[in-house]
């Protein structure tokens, strides 16, 4: 038998005799999801996004007021540019868009055809509101002046849209997917020495330190993906989330998914080397569990950070998997080229594999 695989098939048969691995692997993520999916607050009244700018006129807080009669309002101000997207009406659990783009716009994002009527009502309202209610002192400005258009949309995306309440999920199964590969890669060594096999190993026939490596390598990318599917197929049963199937949507979105992977289990190889025990291992697991949760953008929006913050996000794969697959889950559509998105995950790959090397190469000395 091939060295690769007789080392896969072994570390696939160390996991299936853990009994703590359906917990880990398949309970507590399903238990996340679960808990992630119905987080949503209890407003009985319509939640409205306002996304203003500098530039916007009549002001972002005018508006705000005007509109604070029909709906909860959540004004957000972000430090860039931010076009009028159903991702952001999804992930703030808002009906309602009032977006500034060359002009005010409202956009509503109903799920059923009777909400659609009551949202075209609201907008409606909300729209004559921004047109017909400028300050006095805009129209003593010229004489020329004329009361703003306002466009109202409807997005219309997906069969089925998610609840807005579900725009955690998408997150949920990125953070997870991107921590277990890490988390296995980082203590597949240090498991080995301690439990003693590693010499054993190295010494057996057609194995050696390469095929070692190898092996271990697809393992953790074999779990990695088999818990994508599994999180995927969850959250399309409950939370009633559409995916992209086929050629070249589907399988451009779980390629990118897949490269975002593979960057995580040889940052995990390359920290590795750098660990002499499991309870170290799971010490710097805990560590970029917290990089991922606070410096990708998942909980905060990187516009709204520091540029230290900005900068640090650059180094992990979350920041760069996360979206795709939010509008792939949230809102049906097809994974796009994204390719700022694949351009950093490659280049974070070749970083990575140069760093795996290097630093098994360390750890191969120390044996």
């Amino acid at each position: 038998m091939n060295g690769v695989a007789k080392i896969f098939i072994k570390e696939l048969q160390e996991l299936l005799t853990r009994p703590y691995l359906a917990l880990w692997l398949i309970i507590i993520p399903l238990c996340f999801l679960y808990v992630a999916g119905n987080s949503n607050d209890s407003s009985p009244r319509i939640r409205t996004l306002v996304q203003p700018s500098e530039q916007a006129y009549p002001t972002g807080e005018t508006v705000q007021k005007l509109v604070s009669e029909y709906s909860n309002i959540d004004l957000l101000q972000w430090q860039s540019n931010w076009s009028p997207s159903p991702v952001g009406l999804v992930q703030s659990r808002s009906k309602i868009g009032v977006f500034w783009q060359d002009g005010w716009r409202v956009v509503v994002r109903p799920s059923n055809d009777e909400e659609r009527i009551v949202l075209l009502e609201l907008a409606r309202r909300i729209a004559l509101s921004i047109g017909f209610k400028m300050p006095l002192e805009a129209m003593l400005l010229s004489s020329a002046v004329e009361q703003p258009e306002i466009q109202v949309q409807v997005l219309d995306f997906g069969t089925n849209p998610a609840p807005g309440d579900a725009y955690l999920v998408p997150r949920m199964i990125a953070l997870i997917t991107i921590f277990i590969p890490f988390l296995m890669a980082v203590s597949t060594i240090a498991r080995d020495k301690e439990n003693g096999t590693i010499g054993v190993l190295l010494i057996a026939p057609n194995v050696g330190w390469r095929n070692l490596i190898i092996g271990k390598t697809l393992t953790c990318l074999f779990v990695a993906v088999i818990s994508l599917l599994l999180l995927i197929i969850a959250a399309v049963a409950i939370f009633n989330m559409s995916v992209q199937s086929g050629f070249p949507g589907g399988f451009r979105g779980m390629g990118l998914q897949l490269l975002a992977i593979m960057v995580s289990t040889l940052q995990g190889l390359a920290a590795s080397a750098l660990v002499r025990s499991q309870f170290q291992a799971y010490l710097v697991s805990t560590v970029y569990a917290f990089c991922l949760v606070f410096l990708t953008g998942l909980l905060f929006p990187l516009e709204q950070a520091t540029e230290t913050v900005r900068f640090a996000s650059l180094f992990f794969p979350l920041t760069f998997s996360r979206e795709p697959l939010e509008e792939a889950l949230l809102l049906g559509l097809p994974a796009w080229p994204y390719v700022r998105e694949t351009g950093w995950l490659a280049g974070q790959l070749t970083v990575a594999a140069v760093l795996a090397i290097g630093s098994l190469s360390v750890a191969r000395s120390r044996l």
